[in-house]
């Protein structure tokens, strides 16, 4: 439980840190078409870019229903994914569920069962879909912290690798690999006698010889990394896994690196400023990274920064909106098949940003 009471603290203090620092001109969020209106859609019925439409959920009221659309209750939905039909799957954290979005918008719970050994099903954050239909979870509760539920039902809780007399690990991220064959994972570990962490590394979503997850493991190398994080604590925050190849990596939620496959392994982005990446995700020509910053949404051109969406001062009422009109805190970021959706949560909904 002690990861998880971090856990929590971590996302009270990010729904409740919201700053009302003075932005720069260049750092406002964009007004897309220079409209600045609570208005989503123009008089023809199409949206505008930037537009931020809920999807489900309400950000007044937590809890667990099914429903349509805004009818469904979440309670802190975390990582999200996206198949090319357009369903979307919630980790929901609190609820100690994975939820699943249909289209038009009906939320429904898949079952999980207890795993082998009776361990429960808690605090999912991160959830993908493989090619097959299986559905990847991550949680952040108990021993078993890797969840495995295949189109027929079966699961499967692999155990990580326990070096350094590790009692447990946690995870930082999943995320599938462009071929689309596996996923990607990151994982870290605590001694069995000490609070202290062992730095992250990212491995390969595959059992090994032993039926253990997590194979060709990637350590950032301390002498590739710049200040601060070269002579203090690191790990991986978050990544991204390009269609050219490239892991984009996030050290200690404020810089991004790249890890090419020569495996060269380097600090990118070195002007732009983040305060704490949540998640990360890109185009499949990686000219455009979309960064969940600080509950900003912001995308990254030939080394430019932009802010699309939000940050806004704490509002539970989670307005809908073009550009700076809407109030967003977003947190775990996936991209739409066809590049024009960026879907997100965001408290307790799940929501879109319309790109085009």
């Amino acid at each position: 439980m002690k990861k998880y009471n971090s856990l929590s603290m971590l996302t009270l203090s990010v729904f409740f840190a919201f700053s009302s620092c003075k932005k720069t001109d260049d750092q406002l969020p964009v007004k897309a078409n220079n409209v600045k209106s609570t208005h989503v859609l123009n008089a023809d019925g199409s949206h505008l870019p930037f537009t931020v439409v809920t999807i489900a959920g309400d950000p007044i009221q937590t809890g667990l229903a099914d429903g349509a659309g805004k009818q469904a209750r979440f309670y802190y939905p975390f990582g999200i994914d996206v198949t090319d039909d357009g369903t979307i799957y919630v980790a929901d954290f609190d609820n100690h569920k994975i939820r699943k979005i249909t289209p038009p918008n009906i939320v429904s719970t898949i079952n999980i069962p207890p795993s082998s050994d009776g361990q429960s099903f808690l605090f999912p954050e991160y959830v993908r879909l493989s090619n097959d239909g299986t559905i990847n979870v991550l949680i952040q509760s108990g021993t078993r912290r890797v969840w495995i539920l295949k189109p027929d039902g079966t699961l499967s809780t692999p155990l990580p690798p326990s070096p350094y007399g590790s009692t447990w690990a946690f995870y930082t991220g999943l995320q599938k690999d462009p071929s689309g064959s596996f996923l990607w994972f990151s994982q870290q570990y605590y001694r069995a006698s000490s609070t202290v962490a062992v730095p992250t590394s990212l491995k390969k979503f595959y059992t090994d010889v032993n039926g253990r997850i997590g194979t060709n493991a990637f350590l950032p190398p301390r002498d590739s990394l710049s200040l601060p994080e070269k002579n203090g604590d690191y790990s991986i925050s978050n990544y991204y896994i390009g269609y050219n190849g490239v892991k984009y990596i996030v050290i200690n939620n404020n810089h991004i690196y790249k890890l090419t496959p020569a495996g060269v392994f380097t600090q990118i982005y070195k002007d732009l400023k983040f305060t704490h990446i949540f998640s990360l995700t890109g185009s499949k020509d990686s000219r455009v990274l979309y960064v969940a910053d600080n509950g900003a949404i912001k995308s990254i051109v030939n080394g430019k920064l932009q802010f699309l969406v939000g940050p806004q001062k704490y509002d539970v009422t989670a307005v809908d909106g073009v550009g700076s009109s809407a109030n967003v805190f977003a947190l775990y970021l996936v991209l739409s098949k066809d590049e024009n959706t960026l879907y997100f949560s965001d408290h307790s909904t799940i929501r879109k940003l319309l790109l085009k």
